[in-house]
């Protein structure tokens, strides 16, 4: 590993930390400067995808999550009041707890008995796909079909 790069993590966790303070540092919003910390850790993760930061992120827990990420991004606007906009004896979205334990208990029913249905259909034509650009000797398999409907060279998603 490139020991050049060993001090982008740090860095990166401590200008994400910062957003944690309301801090102002010579106009500098502090959003701006967690900001640039998540990017500079997104972008030492990707380069270095070996490294001990990749594989504490490899755990089971953390890829079930993400399994299922798309469930928790469509319920938490169901289920979470994260405005300060909320009425008193206001009944929905639920009190916080309560909207966390939906959530929780939502996301996965979804993934399991819903979304997972469209993601095995996806892939059965996803393989069919490579499949086609593999027996004419194409590598890059591209997005959509042709729009005049004949199984032409780009209508089956080979750039070539």
């Amino acid at each position: 590993q490139d020991r050049s790069q060993a001090w982008a993590p740090g860095v990166g966790v401590v200008l994400w930390g910062n957003s944690l303070l309301p801090l102002r540092i010579d106009g500098i919003s502090a959003h701006y400067l967690r900001d640039c910390g998540f990017g500079l850790l997104l972008g030492w993760i990707f380069c270095n995808q070996s490294s001990w930061l990749t594989r504490a992120l490899d755990v089971a827990p953390l890829r079930y999550l993400g399994k299922i990420s798309y469930g928790l991004y469509v319920y938490q606007g169901l289920f979470l009041a994260t405005g300060t906009y909320r009425a008193v004896g206001q009944t929905w979205p639920p009190a916080p707890a309560a909207g966390i334990l939906l959530l929780c208990l939502v996301a996965p029913l979804s993934y399991h008995g819903f979304e997972s249905v469209f993601l095995r259909m996806g892939s059965k034509y996803k393989h069919r796909r490579v499949e086609q650009c593999a027996r004419q000797g194409s590598d890059n398999v591209v997005g959509g079909a042709g729009t005049d409907g004949v199984d032409s060279d780009r209508s089956h998603g080979c750039d070539g």
